[in-house]
């Protein structure tokens, strides 16, 4: 699993990702991974990569609605998610480390 990603020809560093939204009160853990373009519903032809959001709730009542304005505050446009995952856990190494090999599957 790649440590940055390309997202419209400048490079985004994804523990840079995790580190901003480890400050929203309703996330457990979240992690950002690479998203393929044709995942994507609404794909606007932007070159590069999309970052996708994997979630462990803290709180039932978040949603991607009310998590998306939150990274439109803090992310620079290139660096916001493109969609979000809810999961019940993230995949972690014996560490306590989230375990990005695993994250593919989720």
């Amino acid at each position: 699993m790649p440590s940055a990603i390309d997202t419209t020809g400048l490079p985004t560093m994804l523990s840079l990702l995790e580190h901003s939204f480890a400050r929203y009160g309703l996330l457990k853990t979240a992690a950002a991974v690479v998203c393929n373009r044709t995942d994507l519903e609404a794909f606007t032809g932007d070159i590069g990569e999309a970052v996708k959001l994997l979630v462990a709730k803290k709180a039932p009542a978040l949603t991607e609605a009310n998590l998306l304005p939150f990274c439109a505050e803090k992310l620079t446009g290139y660096m916001r998610p493109r969609s979000v995952a809810f999961i019940c856990a993230l995949p972690k190494s014996a560490l306590g480390k989230v375990s990005r090999r695993e994250l593919r599957t989720a």
